[in-house]
């Protein structure tokens, strides 16, 4: 089974804060999907990076 290992990296002022959770490969790019749009707003600033393998299965 593939999924995704989701990194989300945002930064509030001069505080980075990183959060790291594995979910399908479809959430996480639905998430990089809106981080997109919200940074091209000016309304937030940060990534998503999703590395995708197989083997492990979530629940």
């Amino acid at each position: 089974m593939i999924q995704a290992l989701m990194i989300i990296i945002t930064s509030i002022g001069s505080n980075p804060h990183a959060a790291a959770s594995l979910v399908s490969p479809m959430e996480c790019a639905e998430t990089a999907e809106e981080m997109a749009l919200s940074v091209a707003a000016g309304e937030a600033e940060g990534l998503v990076l999703c590395i995708y393998g197989e083997g492990v299965d979530y629940e």
